[in-house]
């Protein structure tokens, strides 16, 4: 497997590098999602590869893409950050370290997926 060390080393908490790239501004990927809108947000979810940071790597795209057909008065845009696998400490990180941009994923997924509300 192909591993590029730059990236290891930015995503290690240790050396304190940056786990994101530091040229995103706060609040701009809510303002392409609009731009976007719903279905092109899926299909680069779909086709990024994308997947979730849990032990079972499941497609991200595949998962909104069910609950966005889903018919259902209300939907929910949940953020999952229970960190069941022993040893892993990647959700804390990111709720730590980036708390906004978790907000930010949570409101780009709910408007893509059609949820009204977010917990």
């Amino acid at each position: 497997m192909k591993t590029n060390p730059e990236l290891l080393i930015n995503n290690n908490k240790k050396r304190g590098g940056p786990v994101l790239f530091s040229r995103y501004q706060p609040g701009e990927g809510i303002y392409k999602a609009l731009e976007i809108g719903r279905e092109n947000i899926l299909f680069e979810v779909k086709t990024s590869g994308l997947k979730g940071r849990g032990g079972a790597g499941f497609p991200t795209g595949t998962k909104w893409m069910f609950t966005a057909a889903a018919i259902s008065d209300t939907k929910y845009i949940i953020c999952n950050a229970d960190e069941g696998e022993p040893g892993t400490f990647k959700d804390r990180i990111l709720l730590l370290e980036y708390p906004e941009l978790v907000f930010e994923g949570m409101v780009i997924a709910g408007f893509a997926i059609g949820a009204a509300l977010g917990i």
